[in-house]
């Protein structure tokens, strides 16, 4: 349960090796700048096989970035966004970019923009998950063959989008 913060400026911690394990953390308070991809956790095109379970993510720009990395499991976490800001303004909880064979499974995302965002991906599963007051819940743009299953999607104003997506 250590507390990991940036301080309000920028990322918190930044991955760039291959089967890390990242757990029982409390990340606090990156940056806002949603411009700068400024996150509490940003995983690096350079690393596969992460690990993300059971950490708590509070007022982060975005909660967790993973940017162009594969076969990541990321599950058991609590992710909170920051209602201080107009939902547009707030930075997604998880955002996947350009990803393949990623589970995100068993997290509990709240007053977030975008609970999980997936753009240019494949091979994501949403599984078992459950979602409070998001703008999006799910938001699928240009992913594939990807699974959502058994997710609770409450008091949002979207469920699932799927845009420009197959196989979903």
């Amino acid at each position: 349960n250590a507390i990991v913060t940036s301080c309000g400026c920028g990322t918190v911690l930044k991955l760039f090796h291959n089967n890390a394990i990242v757990s029982g953390l409390i990340f606090y308070n990156s940056g806002k700048d949603m411009s700068e991809k400024d996150a509490c956790l940003f995983i690096d095109k350079n690393a596969y096989n992460v690990n993300v379970v059971n950490n708590n993510f509070i007022d982060c720009g975005f909660s967790i970035w993973v940017d162009k990395s594969n076969n990541n499991y990321v599950a058991y976490n609590n992710i909170c966004g920051n209602v201080d800001r107009i939902v547009s303004d707030r930075g997604n909880s998880i955002q996947l970019f350009k990803n393949c064979g990623t589970i995100i499974k068993n997290n509990y995302f709240y007053n977030g923009r975008d609970g999980v965002y997936i753009s240019n991906s494949m091979y994501v599963d949403i599984v078992d998950n459950i979602f409070i007051n998001n703008r999006f819940c799910v938001h699928y743009m240009y992913s594939h063959n990807c699974l959502i299953k058994g997710n609770n999607l409450v008091d949002s104003s979207v469920g699932a989008a799927v845009m420009y997506s197959k196989f979903v």
